[in-house]
């Protein structure tokens, strides 16, 4: 484990190519033959073969303390070739069922649990495709981002006496 990975997993972070190499390694323990491209496959691949590419990999703001992550990735499956169109839609089917139950239960990520988001697509090109989505909080601290809140515009102060009346009034800053 280089330097770089143990500093990640010490601090708890969960990186986009962590959740990318949990799902190969799910692949090939289950169809070992079989190649796992990443992002697009090269000139003359030969099927049956993967492609997992990262369509959206998004950081927003969830709150002052955390940072929300979003990943969507698209696995595509590409079937044997010479096989008829009946036999290869019911393959193909069948396939991205297998899949879809082996992606299902929660990923562990390092010290982390990540339950992906699965759909079932069919490209334009009439290849079986998997959306899988994945959306997970990181503390700002832990991404280097400071976490300094904004001044508040205005300020409520609540009081409770003893009759149990709630009493408030609000201020502001300006």
């Amino acid at each position: 484990m280089s330097a770089l990975e143990l500093k990640n997993c010490e601090e708890g972070l969960l990186r986009t190519l962590d959740i990318l190499d949990m799902i190969i390694q799910r692949l090939k323990k289950h169809w070992p033959d079989r190649p796992v491209y990443i992002d697009t496959c090269p000139a003359g691949f030969v099927p049956p073969s993967y492609c997992l590419a990262v369509e959206k990999d998004e950081w927003a703001d969830a709150n002052r303390l955390f940072i929300c992550h979003d990943v969507q990735m698209k696995l595509t499956i590409y079937d044997q070739i010479g096989q008829s169109a009946d036999a290869f839609s019911r393959q193909s089917a069948r396939e991205r069922c297998e899949i879809m139950e082996l992606l299902n239960p929660v990923l562990q990520v390092g010290s982390r649990h990540l339950k992906l988001g699965l759909k079932a697509l069919q490209s334009e090109k009439g290849e079986n495709c998997i959306q899988i989505n994945a959306s997970w909080f990181d503390n700002r601290s832990e991404t280097g981002e400071e976490a300094d809140s904004p001044a508040a515009d205005s300020y409520t102060v609540r009081i409770r006496d003893h009759t149990n009346i709630l009493r408030g009034d609000t201020y502001g800053t300006s």
